[in-house]
């Protein structure tokens, strides 16, 4: 990674929390909530807080892409700050954007000044940082893309995928994202890289095989989550920021009962051998079959039943 310093592990373990009650965890997740992307995201996030007063879960899960700008974490975070369940989240390639001159490089972000919002607000930011309990382990991470969940096949060349630019359309991370000490020759290979061997380290400090092992990443690893027939080239190009295969030997290498990751604007369910894979964004309000908060919120909230090594999503979501 260059020139960058790696940051010591913090403790696996969060202070001031209730103990989970008894019978199963329930698990709250969703991601790509995008809160500064429109007020009626900002509105459904408002709506989150109200489903957990009123129903409160053991644990909530962000699985990424929740604002922009460091102002929108910590007034995001901080409307949480009351509730005594276990809050877990970690950043999607959104939250790493550095477009003004107040906000830090993608690396400042992602190793300091995102964790230091989620421990001033209650939360748990779960990269270099498992949240262990007693019964359950979970182990996050943004990952990142190296163009591997594009067809077998395709006329694209790495320098083409590299600039993530076709036409006039950009992919922002291009952009907008600010990885200081890394060529760009190789910059989203690096990355997967990076992510890979934190998430590999995090993996390793579960060693309890007893504990129910949850996975949570932006990122997805699955082609299978992306439909290529009958689209342009032009439109297909853009799948090379959809995720990286190469992280998929991580579920053959540890006992991973529950993936959830974000990224891509639709829901979606894989079973991967005994990984239960649920994919359930917030996503723009243009993509809403119903422009109401809580409507939508109702159809993306995963809801998940965690107890003796058994998932069970009790909405269908």
């Amino acid at each position: 990674m260059g020139c960058r310093p790696t940051l010591s592990y913090h403790f696996a373990w969060t202070l001031g929390q209730r103990p989970i009650k008894g019978g199963p965890l329930l698990l709250y997740a969703t991601s790509d909530v995008h809160i500064d992307s429109h007020e009626l995201n900002w509105q459904l996030w408002q709506e989150i807080g109200r489903v957990c007063e009123k129903s409160p879960p053991d644990v909530l899960l962000i699985a990424g892409d929740l604002a922009e700008s460091l102002d929108g974490w910590s007034r995001a975070l901080q409307i949480f700050s009351h509730f005594s369940f276990q809050k877990l989240i970690l950043p999607g390639n959104h939250d790493l954007w550095s477009r003004t001159e107040s906000e830090p490089d993608s690396f400042s972000k992602y190793e300091k000044d995102l964790p230091e919002i989620c421990n001033q607000h209650g939360w748990h930011y779960l990269p270099k940082n498992p949240w262990i309990h007693r019964e359950i382990a979970v182990v996050g991470s943004c990952c990142w893309y190296d163009y591997s969940l594009l067809p077998g096949v395709h006329p694209f060349s790495h320098e083409e995928l590299s600039q993530k630019r076709r036409g006039p359309v950009k992919w922002m991370d291009g952009f907008a994202c600010s990885w200081p000490g890394i060529s760009q020759e190789r910059l989203d290979e690096t990355l997967v890289e990076y992510f890979r061997g934190q998430l590999l380290q995090d993996l390793g400090m579960v060693s309890d095989p007893s504990k129910t092992l949850i996975l949570a990443t932006h990122f997805p690893f699955y082609q299978e989550f992306l439909r290529y027939e009958g689209i342009s080239w032009d439109r297909a190009y853009f799948g090379a920021f959809m995720g990286s295969s190469s992280y998929r030997d991580i579920l053959s290498s540890f006992p991973i009962k529950l993936h959830i990751c974000g990224h891509l604007h639709r829901r979606e369910f894989l079973k991967m051998d005994d990984c239960s894979v649920y994919l359930s964004p917030v996503g723009t309000v243009r993509e809403w079959t119903v422009k109401d908060p809580a409507a939508h919120l109702q159809r993306v909230l995963l809801k998940l039943e965690v107890q003796n090594q058994k998932i069970e999503c009790t909405n269908g979501a």
